[in-house]
């Protein structure tokens, strides 16, 4: 009776909080943290919750907030649901996006190729009937509307970040999350001591557990990240093998492009040169292919059985299984967890708070 209680307890919603947080003197949205914690006054059965950070995706379009509008449901609703199922403090960390990014040259060719209807729709010096008239009037608002259009993207571009620039965010972040790591700020409100009766010091315990990664794009950035201890080095960060105790993905992106030749790369390459442009395309890490590099950390990865409507050509992306399996190979211990969900939905469904559930205590018993 009293395990079935304890489970209960274990598995409720708790009501969360959260507040955000600048990680840069500049005060950007963009390089800015949200903080989940649950609004418990104590937990029945606190255990050692471990703190959990996860990079936030949306495709490497970083998160404006006329952007972060549109998808903070979706961003939220990750670590909500880590907060509330698990009871632990949960951040989320924003970056710089690669988006939109508007060259130069073909705002060169666009203007060029625009003039040509404006041209053609000139009224002559005699023989324009009304007709004419009204169509080339209509042609001159459909292309100025265009031209609009792009000179907004062209203003909205100021900035755009490149994926060196979005690793960078993130260890930015990391450094203000090692100097608030042991405030009330990163801890759970109250802890409780069953055999005193009485509240304990969040702090008095021993360190608190970290585990660190992301979800969608933001998987790709913090496995990255993984993967290069010279920028947590050159921030006096230690490097993630001493700091970090596991590592988990939920539907990451962990590889931008097929690691067979069977597999057809012509839509990974289209996805990456939207974003990122040729050049940025071509330089763009792929963590799968250099997996070598990665710390020996435990490792958590959750993949959706569909994840975007089983294309398997956008699967290139979420191989989640392939990385777990890499990882083994290297003697890195790792775990794969299939849910029954979909990249859209997964960060919000049930089929997570019940891996989450099974899962996370395996990292962290073993870590």
């Amino acid at each position: 009776l009293e395990q079935n209680i304890r489970m209960a307890t274990r598995m409720r919603t708790r009501t969360t909080e959260s507040r955000r947080y600048y990680y840069t003197s500049e005060e950007s949205f963009e390089q800015s943290l949200d903080v989940y914690k649950p609004v418990d006054d104590h937990d029945p059965d606190p255990g050692d919750k471990p703190l959990v950070v996860l990079v936030v995706g949306s495709a490497w379009l970083g998160h404006r907030s006329i952007i972060y509008t549109g998808t903070s449901w979706w961003n939220s609703s990750g670590p909500k649901n880590v907060t509330a199922k698990q009871g632990c403090v949960t951040v989320c960390i924003r970056h710089r996006g690669s988006f939109p990014r508007i060259r130069p040259h073909g705002t060169i060719w666009y203007l060029a190729l625009a003039s040509i209807p404006l041209a053609l729709f000139i009224p002559p010096a005699a023989g324009w009937n009304d007709d004419n008239q009204t169509s080339a009037l209509k042609m001159c608002m459909f292309t100025t509307t265009l031209l609009l259009l792009w000179t907004l993207m062209a203003l909205a571009s100021h900035g755009a970040a490149d994926f060196d620039q979005m690793l960078h965010d993130v260890a930015d972040a990391l450094v203000w999350l090692q100097q608030h790591k042991d405030t009330e700020l990163l801890t759970l409100p109250k802890r409780y001591n069953h055999e005193e009766g009485n509240k304990m010091d969040a702090t008095s315990s021993t360190k608190q557990p970290f585990v660190f990664g992301g979800y969608s794009s933001g998987g790709h950035v913090a496995a990255t990240l993984l993967q290069r201890p010279d920028l947590f080095s050159s921030r006096g960060l230690p490097h993630p093998e001493h700091w970090i105790d596991a590592a988990i993905f939920i539907s990451g992106v962990l590889a931008v492009r097929p690691t067979s030749t069977s597999a057809s790369q012509w839509c990974t390459d289209l996805v990456t040169r939207v974003v990122f442009g040729k050049s940025g395309a071509a330089q763009l890490p792929s963590p799968l292919h250099t997996i070598d590099k990665h710390p020996p950390i435990r490792h958590l990865l959750i993949g959706c059985r569909k994840e975007v409507f089983g294309l398997p050509w956008l699967d290139v992306f979420f191989c989640s299984k392939e990385f777990s399996q890499q990882l083994q190979h290297q003697e890195i211990p790792s775990k794969w967890v299939e849910v029954d969900s979909d990249h859209w939905n997964i960060l919000g469904s049930h089929s997570l708070s019940h891996a989450l559930q099974n899962e996370l205590g395996w990292i962290m018993n073993h870590s």
